[in-house]
């Protein structure tokens, strides 16, 4: 083995020692500073400072080389750091659930499709295409349905516009009318005529009262039923003079003059019994000497009744009921007949003759039932105006009776009581008007109502086969028409 000189060995380690540095510098990583680059030592500490506003940071190095005292921290060139532009949080979208295609259609990329909140965002990373949105299909058979089909198209077809209060049939209402009337009670004829053999011709006195007075109604319909009811109460007073002339009558004595009135009762045996004025004088009668009989006449009459049913709607205004009516309807009359011999002054005669001065009283009375068809119709006439029209028909059964009586001064002359006459009777009714509607449930309106009633109860003077027989009642019933109408004013309220 050969010896080493000392100074050839340290000469060897020296660069033995230099390599083994260079090579494990070679390995340390770098950090950029400026133009030049130093070592970065790992796991060295990062120190951060200001300098004239801006923000600095650099890392520190421990040198290989030592000093008395420890080791000496070196530091690399000072590295400027840009200040690092804001961050903004991403806004919180809310999840929305993807629609799930039809079966068979391509899923393909569904925008709806959650994203992850968790995965990292790259703002370099280059967007995807986003794929074609396909579109979403259903099965319209699946929810097909005939019945709701039909009932969308009838629907569709209606019309849903809103109507005022009175422009269609109204399904609840009341009407309550007041006014003024009239009322025909047939014919009312008394006395025959001067020195008449045939008493049945009852015409001395031949009259049609009217009477009038005030009227009233009432209509309703509420949940397919009808109420109806009405009413009137009529008089009339009125004076009729009739004049038979005197003209070449003598003093004959209990020669007739003017009318006779035949007795109302069946006591009379004799049908020339008659009250008729008589005299007994001396005087001539001349031209333009009469005997004025004067025919006071007062009649009164009341009249009210009412149906109750049932009532069908048909729509368009229009309601048909079928229910049950009732009537009553009572009156009299009562004419004083007064008579006077006058010559052509007008100056009387005085005591001269006994006259047939009397007062006759007639009753009447009358029940009705049967049943009824009532119709009504309410119309719109455009905005507020209407139109409204009501009536009906009743076929009835009739009760009915009738008292007479003859009186003067001193008492009853003759009487009959309670002659009665059962039957059927037909009556009628009607109600028409325009209202105008002030409120959406209330109406004025203005128009007229009448009835009609075929058989009430009438007074007949004299019956010619009671008369020629001489038994029974003289005067006796009679059928009559009576007729009312008139104006009213009413007022219908809707709910």
């Amino acid at each position: 083995m050969y010896r080493i000189p000392g100074a050839f060995a340290l000469a060897l380690g020296l660069l033995t020692s230099t390599s083994i540095t260079g090579v494990a510098q070679a390995q340390m990583p770098y950090t950029k500073g400026g133009m030049n680059f130093v070592p970065a030592q790992g796991g060295a500490p990062m120190v951060s400072f200001t300098q004239d506003g801006n923000a600095y940071q650099t890392q520190g190095h421990t040198s290989k080389a030592f000093t008395k005292g420890g080791p000496v921290m070196q530091y690399a060139p000072v590295e400027y750091v840009p200040e690092q532009p804001a961050v903004y949080e991403a806004a919180v979208v809310p999840v929305v659930e993807g629609v799930p295609a039809a079966p068979g259609v391509d899923q393909g990329y569904n925008p709806l499709t959650p994203l992850d909140p968790l995965a990292p965002l790259d703002p370099l990373a280059p967007l995807e295409p986003v794929a074609e949105v396909p579109e979403i299909q259903f099965d319209t058979d699946a929810f097909a349905d005939t019945e709701i089909d039909t009932l969308i198209d009838d629907l569709a077809d209606e019309d849903l516009a809103a109507n005022d209060s009175f422009s269609q049939a109204v399904a609840n209402y009341i009407r309550i009318s007041g006014g003024y009337g009239f009322a025909n009670v047939g014919a009312l004829n008394y006395g025959a005529e001067t020195n008449s053999a045939d008493f049945s011709q009852q015409n001395h006195y031949s009259n049609t009262p009217q009477l009038r007075g005030p009227m009233g109604s009432f209509r309703a319909d509420v949940a397919n039923f009808f109420v109806d009811g009405g009413f009137g109460v009529f008089n009339q007073t009125e004076s009729s003079v009739v004049d038979d002339s005197l003209e070449g009558l003598t003093g004959t004595v209990d020669e007739r003059i003017g009318p006779s009135f035949t007795a109302v009762d069946g006591t009379q045996s004799n049908p020339d019994l008659v009250y008729s004025a008589s005299f007994q004088t001396t005087d001539t009668y001349t031209t333009g000497d009469v005997l004025k009989t004067t025919y006071e006449r007062t009649s009164t009459l009341t009249d009210f009744g009412g149906a109750a049913g049932y009532s069908f709607n048909f729509g368009g205004g229009l309601g048909l009921g079928l229910g049950v009516a009732g009537r009553r309807i009572q009156g009299t009359h009562s004419i004083a007949v007064a008579q006077d011999a006058q010559n052509a002054d007008g100056t009387s005669y005085g005591g001269d003759f006994n006259y047939a001065d009397h007062t006759l009283d007639v009753a009447y009375a009358g029940n009705y039932v049967g049943p009824v068809v009532r119709v009504n119709f309410d119309q719109n006439l455009g905005g507020r105006l209407s139109a409204h029209f009501g009536g009906s028909a009743q076929a009835l059964y009739a009760q009915r009776t009738l008292d007479a009586k003859q009186s003067d001064s001193l008492g009853t002359l003759s009487e009959i009581t309670q002659v009665s006459s059962n039957g059927f009777a037909f009556g009628g009714e009607v109600d028409a008007g325009i209202g105008y509607a002030i409120t959406d449930n209330m109406a004025i309106s203005v128009g007229g109502f009448g009835s009609f009633l075929s058989a009430a109860p009438g007074f007949a003077a004299y019956d010619t086969t009671l008369g020629t027989e001489g038994t029974g009642d003289f005067a006796t019933m009679t059928d009559q028409a009576l007729v009312t109408y008139g104006l009213k004013g009413s007022l219908s309220l809707k709910f």
